[in-house]
């Protein structure tokens, strides 16, 4: 038994076109087998990890003339650069000699969507990922022993291939509809699935016909479930045997399981837990992945000493990989990463997950026995199992005193039925065994024969007949359904007697007509009201189809329309039409701009908007959905429910999250099963007791650096960038006893850098709100300051439009930092209102909701209110630092005119700098009193006994050269506040 760590790489792939649009910044660098990656925010913070394998593909990389990426001698990074067949190098050839050792392998694809997972595992064109290299050289090598004469042992590949959706299994390689296979539980081979195609391959080639038999059936899958291979897991498992003549003569059988395992897209698991959703858990593809990372937590601990249960029972995802985490397998993970700051948070929760991975040790064993002695291994199984089932005498395995007879007949059924699971997988394994490989092959292209027949048929079609074909959000599902233009007329619509018969939301039963005339091929739609669009325009009467357009059925079906004898005839160079593009121009016309750093969020939440209220239309959950834009540009989802009118907002990544959940629920509803959930995993229902942010307002806190105290009436901001009100702030600077300095000189500061070191004390209150909607109750303000993680909340009002809270809280800091200075003066605090909707607003003055351009418009408006205030506030602190310099000025004229007056010529430098240092008129007019007290001598600062600081400090200055016209400096101070008069005059004006 060999017992090993997992394997973790991790790749880096290029920028990809969204990123280069955003102008992303690399935020990853890689050194050897380290990833680091840096927060962009704040750079100082850098998270490093070590990984068995780091792979640089982001750069130093050229395009040869056949298409394969190789490194670029003439850019830095070539050295660098990892491509295809390093990583096969590395990691491929590696399960590969496993395989031929007979010691099962595992290879995990894990990361967010579209960073890069399909490139590594499967490749595209001449850039082969590992699962084509490894078939490719595994039949290469079986083909070499074969040309030994000496060598009479038979090689035997067998391929499945499933994907795991919903908690549900199915079959990409049947030709029947097998939704939901089971799995089971044998008690020598762990978890299996019952029933799954195993299906004999003699060539590469066949198992590329077989993977995209499953290409073909994934798609066709999505498509009428309105999903995406990015919610779903797919495994492609290939079972390679050796069987040969032992050194006793007898037959034996070395076999190894390579599974290769592409999850669902990470963010679906990581993104959604930063929501504070209740639901983050509620979709079964977050189940999976959750699950799947408390596996990996578990074992990580279990491998360090930890006494922990790991929960492979949780979800089907973990059955199925239980030998690969921590069973008998050889275990390889690659994460593919993002390189762009955008995607920062997701991929660090990549490397966190794949990191804890490395931990988990695997116990790998050579699959070899004696094909005689395997065969009665199995015989004897399937005995004593029929002699159990016969006698009746079945253990219970289980405490059964408290059941009652009825559940115990129902155990005694479960424990029945699963021996009976066990007998035909052992009945399958020895009739397996016992067949020659070539009598499997035989039997395999008997099955697949009419299927073959029919995609070469299909191929030679499509060069003559008129067809559309899907388009997907996964490149890799699109161009996999086609419906052929044949005979017309053409209904299109979910009523299965149609010629082309679609499901999801929005399509009527009879939902389109598409006719023959002459030549031509129109579409037209059956109803008014029904969702039809053609390159991205509604369809409201007969439309010719021409070459490349794109068609949109409901919400979720895109085909693209292909005319091939006409495109061959005019010659055009038409373009390739992906899913984006169809989004794009659908954007277009819906008035977004497609300019704007928004455009992919609001081409994934146009379609996404559509569908769920389509969805919801169709199961009475009386919730409609609209797109707004908040004041920060950030796209967000109002829900309205139409029986009570409230209202809530849901960030874009919750309604994402509620979205896959909708769709599971719509998916059972068309397909008759139960799809009515409990109010606590219901994806449409909100508390409507939950508090609803109704608007914010940003509080600037500059004064409090000066201390001063300022009062500031702010408009309050809803998410659409509307006023909704206007609320009462007062900042006060406090004493450490908490009395106010209220217009105190003794807390003002000129420069905020003197309070240094210095203790700081102030008050926030937050007196008064006018003028909001009748429409909400339970009204309160919330907000947190600097570091502090706490949240501050005032009482809650109801009764009025014009809550009255007279909040006040007092903050101390005991040493102010160069970072406090800095958030005082350059920072605000956000202050939100909260409240509960009322049971209706129908009677109320709120005015209805804007369109998804208004926000941006009306965004515009926020900011001369917000400069408004911050212009008041510094025009308050010149105007204190105005009277400041002011009260100075007044004292050096008091100090000179009492020097004349008492006959003093010269005064001492000490007195000068306390009268000028003085804070408050009590400390000017003490120290004016100390001028008679001068001596105009200069001895003091003769003898010898003084320091050189009481030298400096007992001088004299001539009263001459305290005059104004005399001395540069006063000149200049009185200048100064010449100037700022005149300034704090034209600002006044303005």
């Amino acid at each position: 038994m060999d017992t090993e760590n997992i394997k973790v790489a991790v790749r880096l792939r290029p920028f990809n076109s969204r990123e280069k649009e955003r102008n992303a910044t690399l935020v990853i660098n890689m050194n050897g087998s380290e990833t680091r990656i840096t927060d962009p925010k704040n750079a100082e913070s850098v998270h490093k990890f070590n990984f068995d394998y780091s792979y640089w593909s982001h750069d130093g990389f050229k395009e040869e003339e056949n298409g394969y990426f190789s490194p670029d001698p003439s850019h830095p990074n070539c050295n660098k650069y990892a491509d295809q067949k390093k990583i096969f190098d590395d990691l491929g050839l590696g399960i590969l000699h496993n395989a031929w050792e007979g010691y099962n392998s595992t290879m995990f694809a894990y990361g967010q969507t579209g960073s890069g997972k399909s490139w590594s595992i499967v490749g595209y064109g001449n850039n082969k990922g590992i699962v084509p290299q490894f078939c490719e050289k595994l039949f290469e090598e079986i083909e070499e022993k074969k040309q030994d004469p000496n060598n009479a042992t038979d090689y035997q590949v067998i391929c499945s291939m499933l994907e795991l959706y919903n908690e549900k299994i199915r079959d990409l390689l049947s030709s029947t509809k097998n939704e939901n296979l089971k799995i089971c539980l044998h008690p020598s081979h762990g978890f299996y699935v019952k029933n799954l195609q195993q299906i004999p391959v003699k060539n590469f080639e066949k198992i590329k016909e077989l993977m995209n038999v499953g290409t073909t059936n994934r798609t066709v899958a999505a498509t009428n479930m309105n999903a995406t291979s990015s919610r779903a897991h797919t495994m492609f498992g290939i079972t390679f045997t050796q069987k040969f003549e032992n050194t006793a003569g007898t037959m034996s059988e070395k076999s190894a399981m390579i599974n290769l395992v592409d999850l669902a897209g990470s963010e679906r698991a990581s993104s959604t837990g930063a929501t504070g959703d209740r639901l983050k858990e509620g979709a079964a593809i977050n189940k999976s992945l959750f699950t799947l990372g408390n596996c990996i937590s578990a074992l990580a601990k279990k491998a360090n000493g930890g006494n922990i249960k790991v929960p492979y029972m949780d979800s089907v995802l973990t059955k199925l990989l239980k030998n690969a985490l921590g069973g008998n397998s050889k275990t390889i993970m690659v994460a593919a990463v993002s390189p762009a700051d955008i995607n920062y948070q997701e991929t660090l929760s990549t490397l966190r997950y794949v990191n804890r991975a490395k931990e988990i040790k695997t116990m790998a064993k050579i699959n070899e026995s004696e094909t005689d002695v395997l065969i009665r291994k199995l015989t004897e199984e399937i005995e004593q199992y029929k002699t159990m089932m016969k006698s009746g005498n079945i253990p219970m395995m289980s405490d059964t005193a408290d059941l009652t007879e009825e559940e115990k007949r129902e155990l005694r059924k479960e424990i029945e039925e699963e021996y009976s699971n066990i007998l035909d997988e052992n009945n399958r394994r020895i009739d397996d065994i016992r067949k020659t490989y070539a009598e499997r092959l035989k039997e395999a292209e008997e099955r697949a024969h009419q299927p073959a027949e029919m995609r070469k048929a299909m191929v030679q079609k499509k060069k003559t007949v008129p067809y559309i074909y899907n388009l997907n959000m996964d490149p890799q599902l699109t161009g996999h359904v086609f419906y052929f233009f044949e005979n017309s007329p053409i209904s299109v619509g979910k009523d299965v007697e149609n010629a082309i018969c679609l499901k999801g939301p929005s399509i009527a039963g009879k939902h389109a007509s598409i006719c023959q005339n002459k030549n031509d091929w129109t579409i037209e739609p059956t109803d008014s009201n029904v969702r039809l669009l053609v390159n991205g325009v509604q369809v409201t009467s007969k439309t010719i189809l021409h070459h490349n357009d794109r068609i949109v059925f409901g919400t979720t079906q895109y085909y693209v329309m292909v005319h091939p004898k006409k495109s061959a005839r005019d010659k055009t160079a038409y373009p390739d039409i992906t899913f984006a593009m169809a989004q794009k121009e659908i954007g277009i016309h819906s008035g977004i701009d497609m300019n704007t750093l928004l455009e992919e969020d609001l081409l994934e939440m146009l379609p996404a908007i559509e569908e769920v209220n389509a969805i919801s239309k169709e199961l009475d959950a009386k919730k409609v959905f609209s797109l707004m834009l908040n004041n920060q540009s950030e796209v967000q989802v109002q829900v309205t429910d139409t029986e009570s009118d409230i209202e809530w907002i849901w960030s874009r990544q919750e309604f994402l999250n509620r979205k896959y959940i909708m769709q599971e629920v719509y998916q059972q509803f068309i397909t008759g099963e139960n799809w009515k959930l409990p109010q606590d995993k219901d994806p449409f229902y909100d508390d409507p007791t939950t508090p609803y942010l109704i608007g914010s307002v940003e509080i600037f806190l500059k004064s409090l650096a000066h201390g001063i105290d300022t009062k500031q009436v702010s408009d309050i901001i809803d998410c659409s960038a509307r006023k909704v009100g206007t609320i009462e702030v007062h900042l006060i600077p406090c004493g450490e006893d908490s009395k106010d300095l209220i217009d105190s000189e003794e807390s003002f500061f000129s420069e905020p850098e003197e309070r240094l070191n210095k203790n700081l004390h102030f008050k926030i209150k937050i007196l008064q709100a006018y003028g909001l909607s009748n429409r909400f109750t339970d009204m309160y303000c919330s907000f947190k300051v600097y570091l502090g993680e706490t949240e501050h909340k005032t009482d809650k009002i109801s009764g009025t439009v014009n809550p009255k809270w007279n909040f006040s809280k007092m903050f101390s800091f005991k040493m102010v930092t160069k970072q406090l200075i800095d958030y005082l003066t350059s920072e605000t605090i956000t202050i939100k209102l909260w409240g509960c909707h009322r049971s209706s607003k129908k009677d109320n003055d709120m005015t209805q909701v804007p369109s998804i351009s208004e926000p941006v418009q009306q965004s515009e408006d926020i900011e001369p209110r917000a400069n408004q205030a911050k212009f008041l506030m510094e025009l308050h602190i010149l105007k204190r630092k105005q009277r400041k310099q002011e009260t100075k000025l007044d004292a050096i004229k008091q100090m000179i005119e009492l020097a004349e007056k008492h006959e003093k010529t010269k005064l001492s430098l000490k007195l000068i700098k306390s009268l000028f240092e003085s804070t408050t008129q009590q400390e000017i007019d003490a120290n004016l009193q100390l001028i008679s007290q001068e001596k105009d001598d200069d001895h003091g600062s003769t003898s010898k006994s003084l320091t050189h600081a009481d030298k400096i400090s007992s001088s004299k200055v001539s009263i001459r050269d305290l005059r104004i016209e005399n001395t540069k400096p006063l000149k200049l101070f009185f200048s100064n506040a010449s100037d700022m008069s005149i300034h704090l005059c034209s600002l006044e004006m303005k």
